[in-house]
């Protein structure tokens, strides 16, 4: 059995590193953009350390979907919920007070979230 406070403080930091490399990351930045529809630039492809850059202004396939997929409080929320419901069912023993740890590990990932130097939304 895994401790609440613990349980929360790693499921959070999980659950905005998933959020994180879905809705930030240049690894992810194709899937999005096929995703949302909005177009990619590059400014110079010459340069190999050069990422590829999504145009934030322009309309997205889904408006309330993208914004709610790059969102940290959003789509954080419920990648907290979904990794401490799994964590829940694969620990022998389970979570103590998994509501409780649910409800904290969101709030962890949103508070990162937030605090990320490249979100798009500011804190």
């Amino acid at each position: 059995m895994i401790e609440a406070a613990f349980a929360a403080l790693l499921i959070g930091w999980a659950a905005y590193r998933i959020w994180r490399f879905l809705a930030v990351d240049v690894l992810t930045i194709r899937f999005r953009a096929w995703l949302f529809g909005i177009k990619i630039t590059v400014d110079d492809p010459a340069e190999l350390g050069e990422a590829p850059e999504a145009d934030d202004e322009a309309e997205a396939r889904w408006p309330k979907l993208f914004h709610m997929w790059h969102c940290p409080w959003c789509f954080g929320f419920w990648i907290a919920i979904a990794l401490t419901f799994v964590t829940d069912l694969v620990i022998d023993g389970g979570i103590t007070a998994p509501v409780l740890v649910a409800g904290a590990s969101a709030a962890v990932t949103g508070l990162l979230g937030a605090n990320d130097p490249d979100q798009m939304y500011s804190s």
